[in-house]
């Protein structure tokens, strides 16, 4: 997939069929993992943030594309790092997805394991979490779901 392409607009639009919307954030996450920390790829960015953040694509009922959303979103702050491209209350939405996706780690023999696990760790090399530590519910939300993760 070329990195014109992925920038292009309408790149993803949450009008896209879920298949083609799934297949299309597949992609953007395998360019994300390989994308450098730094201004010029954040620079890049900015419009695959607002695209993600679009309650159809981050909300989306299906779980496969959600758990990719999150990836991405991992990656993205990354690539921003130690800055993030979110207001606050975009922030409180994307560490909820976060919290959200680990509740897939009871069942580590998933078909998304991969995926989960990937996701942990960049949640945990970027210190994402550190980024909530001031909303409280945010945080209890997060031991109860590890809290049951673990007692699964």
């Amino acid at each position: 997939m070329s990195e014109a392409r992925i920038f292009s607009e309408g790149f993803l639009d949450s009008r896209l069929p879920q298949k083609q919307l799934f297949t299309r954030l597949k992609q953007l996450s395998e360019y994300l993992k390989k994308a450098d920390h730094g201004t010029e790829e954040s620079d890049k960015l900015h419009d695959i943030v607002a695209c993600l953040m679009v309650d159809e694509i981050i909300d989306n009922e299906d779980p496969n594309i959600r758990l990719t959303v999150a990836c991405c979103i991992s990656d993205i702050i990354r690539i921003f790092a130690p800055n993030h491209p979110y207001g606050e209350d975009d922030l409180q939405i994307v560490l909820r997805l976060f919290i959200d996706q680990l509740k897939g780690l009871k069942d580590i023999n998933s078909r998304n394991s991969q995926q989960l696990v990937y996701l942990l760790e960049r949640l945990a090399i970027v210190k994402a979490m550190v980024l909530g530590v001031q909303y409280y519910d945010l945080m209890e939300h997060l031991f109860n779901t590890l809290y049951k993760v673990i007692n699964n």
